[in-house]
């Protein structure tokens, strides 16, 4: 995270995050030639290279994204809208066993970053793809029959989770840069879909989402869920046999019981030594009483 402030730091222009893949900008430099010749012989081809132009760069379009530094989180795959949340059953090519699951669908416009992101760190532990049909150009539904699909399945020793990717079927819509069994950290790009679509999240049922439908997501930094932190992260707790109360933690305080709150490191033999003051305090009181 300090190398990333430093980076930021010496930019000129902190704000530019975008670019275009360089295959992409190729493409649209030779589609606007050829609207330019197209449009020598009869004017109105030359929008025809335009558009071409134009949708390559929208395909092709990227942004830098800065994941949060939280170890145990899961953040949004893609840019886009959240439709819906609702419980389910995840797909089978998720192959995702042994719990309850929610899904969170996300829909993304054609002019959204193309940027496909991993939700967790750990390792992609399943890749299932669909080829699409090219009688389908745009996925007008995330169920709809002709789509482009990719299923990738995320795991670790403490969490799992599933996406399901789907574009339209016409021209190369979804590229995979990863293979299962690698392993990626937390928001790392891990694909492409180009011109938008559609995304399916899928964690489990018995963590809190932190979203609502119709919030805008940003791929890698929006955070999905909120978890609990445990005891072993740090967590503070203190059980009924070391609760102890405020007047006799006063009185250790005392000079005459300076030994409890300087020469004591030892949080067990503090306890052991504040109990015995409670005994002797409860002594007295009997004696009193009697």
């Amino acid at each position: 995270m300090t190398d990333t402030v430093s980076e930021i730091e010496q930019r000129r222009f902190p704000w530019a995050r975008m670019r275009f893949e360089l295959i992409g900008v190729a493409i649209a430099i030779g589609a606007w030639l050829a609207g330019i010749l197209l449009g020598i012989l009869w004017g109105p081809l030359f929008w025809i290279g335009a558009a071409g132009a134009v949708i390559t760069l929208m395909a092709t379009r990227q942004s830098e994204r800065t994941p949060p530094n939280e170890a145990e989180t899961i953040v949004s795959p893609v840019d886009g809208v959240v439709v819906s949340i609702e419980p389910g059953l995840p797909p089978v090519e998720l192959r995702l066993h042994g719990q309850s699951y929610q899904r969170i669908r996300v829909s993304s416009s054609p002019s959204a970053m193309n940027g496909l992101h991993a939700p967790i760190a750990g390792e992609i532990a399943s890749v299932v793809t669909e080829e699409g049909e090219p009688s389908s150009p745009f996925a007008n539904s995330a169920d709809g029959e002709g789509n482009a699909i990719l299923y990738l399945t995320f795991g670790s020793d403490r969490q799992s989770a599933g996406v399901v990717v789907v574009a339209g079927g016409f021209g190369p819509r979804i590229d995979l840069d990863l293979e299962a069994g690698d392993v990626v950290r937390l928001g790392r790009k891990v694909g492409a879909r180009r011109l938008g679509g559609w995304c399916d999240i899928w964690i489990p049922a018995d963590l809190t989402a932190a979203i609502w439908p119709g919030m805008r997501l940003s791929a890698a930094e929006t955070i999905l869920i909120t978890q609990g932190v445990d005891v072993d992260a740090g967590t503070p707790f203190r059980s009924e046999d070391t609760v102890v109360d405020a007047d006799i933690i006063e009185e250790a305080s005392t000079p005459e019981e300076s030994d409890l709150a300087e020469d004591t490191q030892d949080p067990t033999e503090m306890f052991a030594k504040l109990r015995k003051k409670v005994s002797e305090a409860g002594k007295t009181v009997g004696e009193d009483a009697t």
